[in-house]
């Protein structure tokens, strides 16, 4: 909310709407709600607001509307010419349709969302990942870390760190443990 408030005018707007999808995945819905209507804007929504409608139609339960929100986002997104950045955030935006979709009870819609989320990744190769990884854990020792710690004051809680490889839930696993307490 400060980096919002300290963004330029011509800024603030993008900012905000960083802020919404900080909220929507936070589940502050409401304060979402109210900050997406006052930054969307009129006429047809571009393909980032489509995807933040949509996100806080599926938080607010209203699923149907959610479901073409997100069909919508998809078509905008395949209008666009694609990056590799690009085709990431069209393949999370069949994810979250399919997930719509599964919590609707549309199964089969669901299935067939999730395979074209899948679709980018038919031939991808793990080696590079898997060669950043080992660099990671190479240099990332017990000396490593303790020579990183460089906080004087005590705090009432201990950093978490979650890791794993792609698609193996640890964002799931990240969602579950932010919603207790």
């Amino acid at each position: 909310r400060q980096w919002v408030k300290l963004m330029p005018d011509n800024e603030r707007v993008r900012s905000s709407a960083r802020l919404v999808d900080t909220l929507i995945r936070t589940h502050h819905t409401e304060e979402a709600r109210l900050i997406f209507d006052e930054i969307c804007p009129s006429g047809e929504l571009p393909a980032s607001f489509e995807g933040l409608r949509a996100s806080l139609l599926l938080q607010e339960k209203k699923l149907d509307d959610a479901i073409n929100g997100y069909r919508t986002y998809i078509k905008k997104l395949q209008s666009l010419d694609h990056d590799e950045t690009e085709n990431e955030t069209l393949s999370s935006a069949w994810f979250q349709l399919a997930k719509t979709l599964d919590r609707s009870g549309d199964y089969d819609g669901a299935w067939a969302a999730a395979e074209e989320a899948h679709r980018p990744y038919e031939h991808w190769d793990p080696t590079q990942e898997l060669e950043q990884m080992e660099r990671i854990k190479s240099w990332m020792t017990r000396d490593t870390l303790r020579s990183l710690n460089h906080a004087q004051a005590e705090f009432e809680w201990t950093p978490l760190f979650i890791v794993g490889m792609p698609r193996s839930g640890t964002t799931l696993l990240e969602q579950i443990l932010s919603m207790h307490q």
